[in-house]
């Protein structure tokens, strides 16, 4: 039965604090109502995992393997990008002109770095390059990977996150690195533990108010000898200081991979998962964090079921002005969430492919369209890139997927462009 519970403690910087209260939604009656719980034979797909309105029908309006785009979702153009090395998007954003910026990791063979390193790369409205850089620590054979990017336009900024080395004997510091809009760095920040068994990362960026970003990620042996890890919460104002940052500690493993803003309110909701709970296995992780205090309003855990070791983790959180939507992935299935502004889930859309989740990424387009990257296994374990939109009721208006056998393609971001 899913549930969102209220047990368990958790420690906030130096503070115990319990679980707050929380609205306890009721299952039974499957989903008529907007409750939490789909219903398995509910066919009408407003919340059913095997329904979902998901389907591959006939007529190509939701089939992943239309990819004409009479109902939308047809490539404008699909650009291939990298040098004789590896390389991995981990991020994209879109600025107001229609200019797309992409930033990842840069294996060894490039000739313009001598170690895994990040890049970042700006392609016009018609996918032409505009310009591309490539960014390492100092220290020499330093390993750079970036995980997360954002965009605050209005202050010609561009921010890339993730894990480098700095310092010979200590392990990665989570960093992250300013460029203005036409690629050049403004300023590089790095933030952790500073011993050899110290690990630090930056998975989820989102810009606030008053200039900089708000990251989240885990830390590994932050002030003290490698236990478990740690989820963080960490705001880098708009000159690279660190006013404030927040551990998340349980008794077992926390994570944060997830953040988005409210710069009205002043808030940053950051979503992840917790092996805290009383369960011993994973649970999605959702909180609401002051940009300016670090103070956290209100935190919540949602189980998705009964499994022996049910997983549960949230990947991604975007707002919409009004209410929150969530990524998960729970055992086999991705999980679409919509939650309002106080930690109250209003409901969930569940699907699967059968062999494994891959839901990663969220964007918020026109009209409260919901935008999901995801991805989809063969069974012979090719890998095939996803794009779902859905209404902001949680109906699929479509679904469309890239790939080419027998290679292996991965959908790590999205954006909505003008949305």
């Amino acid at each position: 039965m899913s549930e969102i519970r209220k047990t368990g403690v958790f420690l906030l910087a130096a503070a115990l604090v319990a679980w707050p209260s929380c609205k306890e939604e009721d299952a039974s009656d499957a989903g008529a109502d907007g409750d939490v719980t789909p219903d398995a034979a509910d066919a009408d797909g407003d919340g059913d995992a095997a329904d979902a309105d998901a389907d591959a029908d006939a007529d190509g309006d939701e089939d992943a393997a239309d990819a004409d785009g009479t109902d939308g979702g047809a490539a404008d153009w699909i650009h291939l990008w990298g040098g004789s090395g590896a390389h991995r998007a981990y991020g994209i954003a879109v600025d107001s002109a229609g200019n797309t910026y992409a930033a990842g990791s840069s294996g060894f063979g490039d000739p313009l770095v001598t170690a895994y390193s990040v890049f970042a790369v700006k392609m016009a409205p018609d996918g032409s390059i505009a310009w591309q850089r490539y960014w390492q620590s100092t220290m020499l054979g330093a390993v750079t990977f970036p995980y997360a990017l954002a965009i605050d336009e209005p202050a010609n900024r561009l921010y890339v996150g993730g894990s480098t080395h700095t310092t010979p004997g200590v392990g990665p510091r989570a960093f992250v690195l300013a460029l203005d809009l036409d690629g050049n760095e403004v300023w590089s920040s790095t933030w952790g533990g500073n011993l050899d068994s110290s690990a630090d990362t930056v998975y989820g960026l989102a810009a606030a108010p008053g200039g900089g970003v708000v990251a989240v990620g885990n830390s590994l042996g932050l002030g003290g000898p490698a236990t478990y890890d740690d989820a963080f919460v960490a705001r880098f104002a708009a000159d690279g200081s660190v006013p404030w940052s927040v551990l998340v500690v349980g008794t077992s493993q926390e994570y944060l991979a997830g953040v988005a803003v409210d710069p009205d309110a002043g808030i940053a909701y950051v979503a992840g998962w917790t092996y805290s709970m009383a369960d011993n296995a994973a649970d999605v992780m959702l909180a609401a964090v002051g940009v300016e205090s670090g103070a956290f309003s209100w935190l919540r855990t949602w189980n998705g079921g009964d499994a022996p070791v049910q997983e549960d983790k949230a990947y991604a959180v975007a707002f919409d002005g009004t209410d929150l939507y969530v990524a998960a992935r729970s055992q086999l299935n991705d999980v679409l969430q919509k939650w309002d502004a106080a930690g109250n889930i209003l409901w969930q859309r569940a699907w699967s492919d059968g062999v494994q989740p891959g839901i990663e990424n969220l964007s918020i387009g026109a009209g409260g369209a919901v935008y999901a990257a995801s991805l989809t296994h063969s069974p012979l374990l090719d890998e095939d890139a996803l794009l779902y939109k859905f209404e902001s009721t949680g109906d699929l208006a479509w679904v469309r997927s890239w790939g080419r056998s027998p290679d292996s393609q991965f959908a790590t971001g999205v954006v909505a462009a003008g949305g």
